[in-house]
Protein backbone atom coordinates (compact mmCIF):
# COMPACT_ATOMS: atom_id res chain seq x y z
CA UNK A 1 0.00 0.00 0.00
CA UNK A 2 1.23 3.51 -0.78
CA UNK A 3 1.38 6.34 1.25
CA UNK A 4 1.36 9.62 1.27
CA UNK A 5 4.99 10.09 0.98
CA UNK A 6 5.12 7.25 -1.99
CA UNK A 7 2.29 9.84 -3.58
CA UNK A 8 4.15 12.48 -3.03
CA UNK A 9 7.75 10.81 -4.46
CA UNK A 10 6.32 9.28 -7.31
CA UNK A 11 5.42 12.80 -9.01
CA UNK A 12 8.56 14.18 -9.29
CA UNK A 13 9.33 14.44 -12.56
CA UNK A 14 6.59 16.67 -12.81
CA UNK A 15 6.54 18.88 -9.90
CA UNK A 16 5.97 22.23 -10.43
CA UNK A 17 3.78 24.83 -9.07
CA UNK A 18 -0.17 23.11 -9.73
CA UNK A 19 1.58 20.21 -8.55
CA UNK A 20 1.90 21.77 -5.18
CA UNK A 21 -0.91 23.25 -5.18
CA UNK A 22 -2.95 19.90 -5.90
CA UNK A 23 -0.71 18.65 -2.54
CA UNK A 24 -1.69 21.28 -0.26
CA UNK A 25 -5.66 21.16 -1.39
CA UNK A 26 -5.16 17.02 -1.04
CA UNK A 27 -3.83 17.27 2.43
CA UNK A 28 -6.69 19.24 3.83
CA UNK A 29 -9.58 16.17 2.70
CA UNK A 30 -7.15 13.23 3.54
CA UNK A 31 -7.87 11.37 6.87
CA UNK A 32 -5.60 10.25 9.66
CA UNK A 33 -3.66 6.81 8.32
CA UNK A 34 -3.89 5.55 11.94
CA UNK A 35 -7.52 4.76 11.22
CA UNK A 36 -8.22 0.95 10.10
CA UNK A 37 -11.19 1.89 7.95
CA UNK A 38 -9.38 4.06 6.10
CA UNK A 39 -6.27 2.14 5.51
CA UNK A 40 -6.74 -0.21 2.43
CA UNK A 41 -9.08 2.98 0.42
CA UNK A 42 -6.58 4.75 -2.33
CA UNK A 43 -5.54 7.94 -2.01
CA UNK A 44 -7.44 9.24 -5.29
CA UNK A 45 -10.77 7.45 -3.43
CA UNK A 46 -9.95 8.97 -0.04
CA UNK A 47 -10.32 12.61 -2.20
CA UNK A 48 -13.39 11.90 -3.26
CA UNK A 49 -14.40 11.19 0.16
CA UNK A 50 -16.19 13.48 2.74
CA UNK A 51 -14.24 12.85 5.81
CA UNK A 52 -15.49 13.72 9.32
CA UNK A 53 -13.36 16.61 10.82
CA UNK A 54 -12.44 14.92 13.96
CA UNK A 55 -10.66 12.34 11.69
CA UNK A 56 -8.53 14.96 8.98
CA UNK A 57 -5.07 15.15 9.49
CA UNK A 58 -3.85 17.18 12.47
CA UNK A 59 -1.85 20.52 11.35
CA UNK A 60 1.03 19.20 12.86
CA UNK A 61 1.22 15.90 10.51
CA UNK A 62 0.40 18.09 7.14
CA UNK A 63 3.48 19.75 7.91
CA UNK A 64 5.40 17.05 8.26
CA UNK A 65 4.31 15.63 4.38
CA UNK A 66 4.71 19.24 3.08
CA UNK A 67 8.59 18.84 4.61
CA UNK A 68 8.81 15.81 2.67
CA UNK A 69 7.52 17.60 -0.07
CA UNK A 70 9.62 20.35 0.17
CA UNK A 71 12.49 18.60 -0.13
CA UNK A 72 12.27 16.46 -2.75
CA UNK A 73 11.50 19.35 -4.83
CA UNK A 74 14.58 21.13 -3.20
CA UNK A 75 16.47 18.13 -4.38
CA UNK A 76 14.77 18.22 -7.75
CA UNK A 77 15.60 21.16 -8.53
CA UNK A 78 19.33 21.46 -7.23
CA UNK A 79 19.89 18.31 -9.66
CA UNK A 80 17.76 20.14 -12.65
CA UNK A 81 14.97 18.01 -12.78
CA UNK A 82 13.20 20.41 -12.63
CA UNK A 83 13.74 24.14 -13.70
CA UNK A 84 12.56 26.58 -11.08
CA UNK A 85 12.33 25.90 -7.00
CA UNK A 86 9.09 25.29 -6.10
CA UNK A 87 8.02 25.20 -2.03
CA UNK A 88 4.73 24.80 0.12
CA UNK A 89 4.56 26.64 2.87
CA UNK A 90 3.74 24.87 6.19
CA UNK A 91 0.60 25.54 7.78
CA UNK A 92 0.27 27.51 10.90
CA UNK A 93 -2.87 27.37 12.84
CA UNK A 94 -4.44 30.45 13.67
CA UNK A 95 -6.17 28.67 16.25
CA UNK A 96 -4.23 28.28 19.42
CA UNK A 97 -3.98 24.84 21.04
CA UNK A 98 -6.27 25.91 24.33
CA UNK A 99 -8.57 26.82 21.88
CA UNK A 100 -8.15 23.81 19.61
CA UNK A 101 -9.53 21.90 22.73
CA UNK A 102 -12.94 23.60 22.32
CA UNK A 103 -13.61 23.55 18.45
CA UNK A 104 -17.08 21.82 17.46
CA UNK A 105 -17.37 18.77 15.17
CA UNK A 106 -19.75 19.39 12.71
CA UNK A 107 -21.95 16.97 14.09
CA UNK A 108 -21.53 18.93 17.60
CA UNK A 109 -22.26 22.22 15.42
CA UNK A 110 -25.64 20.85 13.99
CA UNK A 111 -26.83 19.75 17.17
CA UNK A 112 -25.71 22.89 19.00
CA UNK A 113 -27.69 24.49 16.26
CA UNK A 114 -30.88 22.42 15.53
CA UNK A 115 -30.99 20.88 18.78
CA UNK A 116 -31.45 24.22 20.76
CA UNK A 117 -35.45 23.98 19.46
CA UNK A 118 -35.48 27.97 19.86
CA UNK A 119 -35.14 29.95 16.57
CA UNK A 120 -33.67 32.91 17.80
CA UNK A 121 -30.56 31.00 19.46
CA UNK A 122 -30.46 29.20 15.99
CA UNK A 123 -29.84 32.14 14.21
CA UNK A 124 -27.80 33.91 16.69
CA UNK A 125 -25.75 30.15 16.83
CA UNK A 126 -25.24 30.76 12.46
CA UNK A 127 -24.70 34.30 12.48
CA UNK A 128 -21.36 33.81 15.58
CA UNK A 129 -20.14 30.64 13.16
CA UNK A 130 -20.62 31.86 9.79
CA UNK A 131 -19.03 35.39 10.43
CA UNK A 132 -16.22 34.21 13.49
CA UNK A 133 -17.40 37.61 14.99
CA UNK A 134 -17.08 37.74 19.00
CA UNK A 135 -20.18 37.86 20.65
CA UNK A 136 -19.10 41.34 21.94
CA UNK A 137 -18.61 42.44 18.41
CA UNK A 138 -22.23 41.48 17.01
CA UNK A 139 -23.67 44.07 19.66
CA UNK A 140 -21.54 46.71 18.05
CA UNK A 141 -21.50 45.88 13.94
CA UNK A 142 -23.37 47.44 11.33
CA UNK A 143 -24.15 46.51 8.05
CA UNK A 144 -23.10 48.01 4.99
CA UNK A 145 -22.75 47.22 0.74
CA UNK A 146 -19.42 46.82 -0.63
CA UNK A 147 -19.02 45.80 -4.40
CA UNK A 148 -22.99 44.67 -4.00
CA UNK A 149 -21.86 42.21 -1.14
CA UNK A 150 -23.43 42.78 2.04
CA UNK A 151 -21.28 43.12 4.69
CA UNK A 152 -20.76 43.42 8.86
CA UNK A 153 -19.22 46.65 9.12
CA UNK A 154 -16.88 46.93 12.31
CA UNK A 155 -14.79 49.97 11.25
CA UNK A 156 -16.66 52.74 13.15
CA UNK A 157 -14.15 55.78 15.07
CA UNK A 158 -17.97 55.55 17.35
CA UNK A 159 -17.14 51.61 18.72
CA UNK A 160 -14.38 50.26 21.28
CA UNK A 161 -12.74 47.03 20.05
CA UNK A 162 -10.69 44.49 21.32
CA UNK A 163 -7.52 45.52 19.46
CA UNK A 164 -6.63 48.16 16.50
CA UNK A 165 -7.40 44.86 13.87
CA UNK A 166 -10.78 44.26 14.94
CA UNK A 167 -11.59 47.16 13.37
CA UNK A 168 -12.86 45.06 10.27
CA UNK A 169 -15.28 44.07 6.84
CA UNK A 170 -16.81 41.16 6.98
CA UNK A 171 -19.10 39.54 4.29
CA UNK A 172 -22.43 38.20 5.01
CA UNK A 173 -22.52 34.62 4.67
CA UNK A 174 -25.56 33.27 2.67
CA UNK A 175 -27.14 31.39 5.43
CA UNK A 176 -27.13 34.08 7.64
CA UNK A 177 -30.15 35.87 8.69
CA UNK A 178 -29.65 39.77 9.42
CA UNK A 179 -32.11 39.94 12.20
CA UNK A 180 -29.82 37.48 13.90
CA UNK A 181 -27.77 40.83 14.80
CA UNK A 182 -31.28 42.08 16.57
CA UNK A 183 -31.87 38.68 18.68
CA UNK A 184 -28.10 38.33 20.17
CA UNK A 185 -29.12 42.13 21.41
CA UNK A 186 -32.27 41.20 23.30
CA UNK A 187 -29.94 38.71 25.35
CA UNK A 188 -27.60 40.07 27.84
CA UNK A 189 -24.50 38.59 27.32
CA UNK A 190 -24.08 36.48 30.49
CA UNK A 191 -27.37 34.92 30.04
CA UNK A 192 -26.46 33.76 26.29
CA UNK A 193 -24.03 32.45 27.96
CA UNK A 194 -24.91 30.24 29.96
CA UNK A 195 -27.85 29.14 28.01
CA UNK A 196 -25.32 28.42 25.23
CA UNK A 197 -23.06 26.39 27.95
CA UNK A 198 -26.17 24.36 28.94
CA UNK A 199 -26.30 23.39 25.35
CA UNK A 200 -22.73 21.98 24.23
CA UNK A 201 -21.95 18.70 24.51
CA UNK A 202 -18.30 19.47 26.02
CA UNK A 203 -17.32 20.83 28.92
CA UNK A 204 -14.79 22.54 27.78
CA UNK A 205 -17.17 24.01 24.71
CA UNK A 206 -18.41 28.14 25.12
CA UNK A 207 -19.97 30.08 22.66
CA UNK A 208 -16.32 30.73 22.10
CA UNK A 209 -16.29 27.58 20.53
CA UNK A 210 -18.26 28.78 17.64
CA UNK A 211 -15.61 31.61 16.92
CA UNK A 212 -12.62 29.05 17.14
CA UNK A 213 -14.63 26.47 14.76
CA UNK A 214 -14.85 28.85 12.34
CA UNK A 215 -11.07 29.77 12.14
CA UNK A 216 -10.49 25.84 11.92
CA UNK A 217 -12.68 25.41 9.29
CA UNK A 218 -11.86 27.43 7.07
CA UNK A 219 -8.04 26.34 7.69
CA UNK A 220 -9.25 23.15 6.88
CA UNK A 221 -10.78 24.26 3.70
CA UNK A 222 -7.98 25.98 2.46
CA UNK A 223 -8.18 29.35 3.24
CA UNK A 224 -4.90 31.10 3.64
CA UNK A 225 -3.88 31.54 7.20
CA UNK A 226 -3.76 35.74 6.47
CA UNK A 227 -7.19 35.75 5.02
CA UNK A 228 -8.48 33.99 8.21
CA UNK A 229 -6.43 36.50 10.28
CA UNK A 230 -8.17 39.25 8.62
CA UNK A 231 -11.85 38.02 9.10
CA UNK A 232 -11.21 37.43 12.74
CA UNK A 233 -9.28 40.66 13.43
CA UNK A 234 -6.05 39.31 14.17
CA UNK A 235 -3.06 40.73 12.85
CA UNK A 236 -0.74 38.92 11.02
CA UNK A 237 2.75 38.84 8.93
CA UNK A 238 3.68 41.84 6.56
CA UNK A 239 0.04 43.16 7.58
CA UNK A 240 -0.64 44.95 10.76
CA UNK A 241 -4.54 45.89 10.43
CA UNK A 242 -6.64 48.53 11.77
CA UNK A 243 -9.15 50.92 10.92
CA UNK A 244 -7.44 52.80 9.12
CA UNK A 245 -5.56 49.87 6.65
CA UNK A 246 -7.12 48.52 3.92
CA UNK A 247 -6.61 44.68 4.04
CA UNK A 248 -7.53 42.00 1.30
CA UNK A 249 -10.22 42.56 -1.53
CA UNK A 250 -13.71 41.91 -0.43
CA UNK A 251 -14.16 39.38 -3.04
CA UNK A 252 -11.20 37.04 -1.57
CA UNK A 253 -12.77 37.57 1.98
CA UNK A 254 -16.23 36.72 0.77
CA UNK A 255 -15.43 33.76 -1.55
CA UNK A 256 -13.30 32.49 1.93
CA UNK A 257 -16.73 33.09 4.44
CA UNK A 258 -18.51 31.27 1.75
CA UNK A 259 -16.21 28.03 2.09
CA UNK A 260 -18.09 27.23 5.16
CA UNK A 261 -21.05 25.15 5.41
CA UNK A 262 -23.26 23.88 8.43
Amino acid sequence: MKTYCDVISSIIDTIDFKSADRIQIALHKLPKMNIQKYKNIPVKKLLQMVIPENELLSVRTKNDYIKTFNAVAKFAFERSYIERPVKINSITSTVSTRAERDILTKPELKQLIYGCCDTKLEKIYKLLYLSGMRPSEVYKCSITVIDNIKCFDLTSNEIELKTKSSYRIIPVHKDIDIGAVQFICEFDMSTLSKITSKLMIGKKQTMYSLRHSFANDLIKSGVDNAVVSELLGHTHKGMTLSRYAKGYDINVLSAAIEQLSI
